[in-house]
């Protein structure tokens, strides 16, 4: 077996990172820290808050009716794919008051609900939820390879501010970011970066 020796342009931040950029393949390892933007966008639409509103005569909330919850991730509606809260809105004014069906991701789990969209006082069919179909951060560069045009950032997960859960990623891009301020960590609460995107 051979091995390549790597150009190590610039040291890497540490030695663990040089070593995980190599063995990933990188054949140059450029120093990290650069601050980018990121927007990632869901894989469906996502619950993050069930609320009632009036319909003129009484306090309804369509969705927790037919077994929508909370972190449901809405897929289908009436068997048409969903990819943003904008196709959601469009399905349910379609719906003109009869029962869709709207397919859902459960814990990992594809399940179908039965949902009566209800018209609010001026004339809107809803459903009583709350979605979200994207999100965006900041991050930080840890090494990127420019021969294969890819790049690393030591991160996690990416959760929905309100309800704390997993964002199902369909797909994402970076963009440029400048940071503004730095809140710095105290014990029990990690610190994060706060900028713009450019």
């Amino acid at each position: 077996m051979t091995y390549k020796k790597p150009e190590l342009l610039i040291p890497a931040s540490s030695l663990e990172v040089l070593r995980t950029a190599v063995m990933f393949g990188a054949d140059a390892v450029y120093i990290g820290g650069e601050a980018f933007g990121v927007k990632f966008y869901a894989n469906g639409a996502m619950i993050i808050k069930l609320e009632s509103y009036y319909d003129g005569e009484k306090y309804v909330c369509p969705a927790k009716d037919g077994g929508l919850k909370v972190n449901d991730i809405i897929k289908k509606v009436n068997n048409t794919k969903i990819s943003t809260n904008e196709e959601l809105k469009s399905e349910i004014e379609k719906s003109n008051g009869n029962e869709i069906t709207v397919e859902i991701d459960r814990n990992g789990k594809t399940e179908n609900k039965t949902v009566l969209p209800i018209k609010n006082t001026v004339g809107v069919y809803l459903l009583g939820a709350w979605v979200r179909d994207s999100c965006a951060g900041i991050g930080t560069i840890t090494y990127y390879n420019d021969s294969n045009n890819y790049f690393a950032a030591l991160g996690h997960g990416i959760c929905d501010c309100d309800t704390a859960a997993l964002l199902p990623l369909k797909s994402g891009e970076a963009v440029r970011a400048e940071i503004s301020g730095i809140e710095k960590s105290v014990c029990g609460k990690a610190g994060s970066f706060c900028g713009y995107f450019t």
